[in-house]
């Protein structure tokens, strides 16, 4: 899981970091991060529970 978490993170960096305005920034969080993360917390068991 931590991986996954770090490359979330990258995305988001990568996506802040980029020249987009801020719109676009917004649109491609939601359109790239945010369904990725979602399906991740309901898809993924966490082994030490």
């Amino acid at each position: 899981m931590e991986l996954v978490l770090q490359e979330m993170k990258r995305m988001m960096a990568a996506i802040f970091l980029s020249p987009l305005v801020p719109w676009q920034k917004i649109n491609s969080i939601k359109t790239y991060v945010y369904p990725k993360d979602a399906y991740l917390i309901h898809h993924i068991h966490d082994n030490k529970a």
